[in-house]
């Protein structure tokens, strides 16, 4: 493969030299039989594969089959004009990647084991921020959620730890605080402000009852979601 002293996977179907090697023939190979010809066994579903994966660059598809961005850039024309393609493929790659973080994250993982046991319909959507996606709040059925680490927290810190969660999500509708195995709470934003800033949790009584261990407060008809607009 000809190279241009540039990272593979930094340029993601752009060749500027628009140069092709020997095994870039004028002709874009149309049948699967004669792709596996020249590619070997399965070559064709497996560049299907990734042309659909947006995490892999048309560089990278160019090393593995031996030929140039040019060509592979026909290959999506002919058999996946659908698939993404340049910046919207980078964009679909971040988001993924967000959204692999976002599910690692111990935090958001309690929370979504306890939506999909307690609510009917749950959609989850990441939150844009400058360059990516939120990772301390996310949109849950209309509503945003911040997500905050309750573990370890010592009696007199909730204040503090107030403190950083509203600047981690100023928007935040809920607070759903996390303090480990099954035991949380999900305090409607004006909950949340009364208890955190002028109680401790364990001297927070009957506030926080309603809202400990469940996930009620998000279907409640007194709450409206946040528009998304």
């Amino acid at each position: 493969m000809t190279g241009h002293g540039r990272s593979a996977d930094a340029a993601d179907g752009e060749d500027p030299g628009g140069s092709t090697d020997r095994a870039d023939a004028p002709v874009v190979e149309t049948a699967p039989t004669l792709w596996e010809d020249r590619y070997g066994p399965g070559s064709f579903e497996r560049l299907l594969a990734l042309l659909e994966r947006p995490c892999v660059s048309f560089a990278r598809i160019a090393a593995e089959f031996g030929v140039s961005r040019e060509r592979v850039r026909q290959w999506h024309r002919a058999h996946r004009p659908e698939a993404p393609t340049g910046q919207e493929r980078r964009r679909l790659c971040r988001e993924l990647k967000a959204r692999r973080r976002l599910l690692a994250d111990d935090v958001f993982g309690a929370l979504h084991q306890a939506a999909r046991a307690q609510l009917e319909r749950l959609h989850v959507e990441l939150l844009p921020a400058a360059g990516g996606f939120r990772e301390r709040a996310v949109r849950i059925n209309g509503w945003i959620v911040a997500l905050c680490d309750g573990r370890g927290m010592a009696d007199g810190q909730h204040g503090r730890s107030w403190d950083v969660w509203t600047l981690n999500a100023p928007d935040a509708d809920f607070f759903f605080v996390w303090f480990g195995g099954q035991a949380y709470l999900l305090l409607p934003r004006r909950v949340a402000d009364e208890v955190l800033r002028g109680h401790t949790l364990e001297h927070a009584g009957d506030l926080v009852v309603p809202f400990r261990n469940r996930l009620d407060a998000l279907t409640l008809p007194d709450h409206e979601p946040r528009s998304e607009a």
